[in-house]
């Protein structure tokens, strides 16, 4: 089971939801200390380790920001024991709303999609083609890959 966290300041004078976040994921990390990230309306940082080894003072300056969402990873599906896999799954994900003309998003998922392998090759099928990794990468090239009218759908699965 992961943990997540989103914070926002409606003072978009505010810079600093980032350290916030960090402050927060660090009382999370319980819940999973494979991978952390955050993302905010400015940055994203996110990769194998635990909250206080991953975001270091350049990074939460980089990140600053008045609005984000952070995740710290326990893998539930997609597991790798190699350190490159594992980054890979370091959320939160960012992704297009409806493909790379949207716009770019970022958001963490905290559940299990027993079918991501056959969801995957969905995607694939209808044209992704970015790597998907686990169920979150699922929820990416969906996302990517839906017409923001709603005519372009996955029905089975």
């Amino acid at each position: 089971m992961c943990g997540i966290v989103g914070m926002t300041y409606f003072d978009r004078t505010f810079d600093d939801v980032a350290s916030r976040i960090s402050w927060a994921l660090m009382e999370l990390q319980h819940r999973g200390k494979e991978a952390s990230g955050i993302a905010t309306n400015r940055y994203r940082v996110a990769r194998r380790g635990t909250p206080e080894r991953v975001f270091s003072g350049p990074d939460l300056d980089k990140l600053g920001g008045h609005t984000g969402i952070g995740h710290v990873l326990y893998t539930t599906s997609g597991k790798a024991a190699d350190d490159a896999s594992i980054g890979k799954r370091a959320q939160p994900f960012e992704c297009y709303l409806g493909g790379n003309a949207g716009k770019l998003v970022s958001f963490a998922f905290n559940g299990n999609l027993t079918n991501w392998k056959a969801l995957a090759d969905e995607c694939r099928e209808r044209g992704y083609r970015g790597e998907i990794v686990n169920d979150t990468g699922v929820i990416a090239a969906l996302i990517e890959l839906a017409d923001l009218d709603g005519d372009n759908v996955i029905t089975e699965g």
